[in-house]
């Protein structure tokens, strides 16, 4: 029993090894690696789709929020909503405090803008 068991063991093994040394050589041909360029040329047009239709849909998002309508770019508004009325600070972004303004630093950061300025160490 333990003599078959190791020789059935064995034969499947190298049936194994066989498979995959073929499956690894075939990989390295020309055709091999002409569907791995081709598999990978998909893959990057499928991720660059999704990107885009990401970018088109944030872009929607923005214009929303701000009330800009599309097809205008480039221009600033002076931060009036419709009707000339200030728009309200969405604080779901989360993006700035209540009452900080852009030229305030946020607590406990300093006012260096950069880690190497040494003018304000003490």
């Amino acid at each position: 029993m333990s003599r078959s068991f190791w020789f059935v063991a064995g034969a499947a093994t190298g049936v194994y090894g066989l498979l995959k040394a073929r499956r690894t050589a075939e990989n390295f041909t020309p055709d091999g690696v002409g569907a791995r360029v081709a598999a990978w040329g998909a893959g990057a047009r499928e991720f660059g789709e999704q990107v885009r239709s990401g970018m088109v849909v944030r872009e929607t998002e923005l214009r929303h929020q701000l009330e800009v309508e599309p097809g205008r770019r480039g221009e600033v508004t002076d931060g009036t909503g419709a009707g000339g009325q200030p728009r309200a600070a969405s604080s779901a972004s989360g993006r700035a405090a209540e009452g900080a303004t852009p030229a305030q630093p946020a607590a406990g950061l300093p006012e260096t803008s950069h880690p190497r300025d040494i003018r304000n160490r003490s």
